[in-house]
């Protein structure tokens, strides 16, 4: 039997991998509110992490916070706290954590969250599409209120020499 059939005798069909490599993002991705909340670095860390998968590699996706800010062209700890941003809104989640040390330097092996996991064979768990927005609201942005002597028209020494002397 020639290679390229299977037992009843039918051609198998392969998929042709000669064309340009996309990365692919979904509408119903990019419309949800974890998505619109991301700030423009987390974005941009997104597609890089996205970038580095293969199709086959989820879950071993290889990328450190400083190959992050050399791709982005920031520095490292903006780079960091986009890929925090991701993990927080449940883009990514890291599954083996990296460590910079004298003799190992091991950056974090990341899983995409959208895809199913490669390496243990884990299921997509879509967590961005849960993400309810921001545990606690922000706080109001606080006024001014002038000082006391302010108030009255008078320097501050003024104010008080006459709030002594009275």
């Amino acid at each position: 039997m020639p290679n390229n059939q299977n037992r009843t005798g039918r051609a198998k069909r392969r998929r042709r991998h000669d064309g340009p490599n996309f990365i692919q993002l979904f509408r119903y991705m990019l419309d949800c509110p974890a998505y619109v909340s991301l700030s423009p670095s987390a974005r941009a860390a997104f597609v890089e992490v996205k970038r580095g998968y293969n199709g086959s590699n989820n879950g071993r996706i290889v990328l450190s916070a400083r190959q992050l800010a050399d791709r982005l062209g920031c520095h490292r700890n903006t780079a960091w706290r986009a890929l925090q941003e991701l993990i927080d809104k449940g883009f990514i989640e890291p599954r083996v954590k990296g460590a910079f040390h004298v003799k190992f330097k091991h950056a974090t092996e990341w899983r995409l969250n959208d895809e199913r996991c490669d390496a243990t064979g884990a299921r997509q768990s879509q967590a961005f599409l849960k993400w309810s927005g921001p545990s606690q609201p922000r706080p109001a942005p606080r006024t001014h209120t002038p000082p006391p002597w302010e108030k009255v028209g008078m320097s501050r020494a003024t104010y008080y020499r006459r709030k002594v002397g009275a």
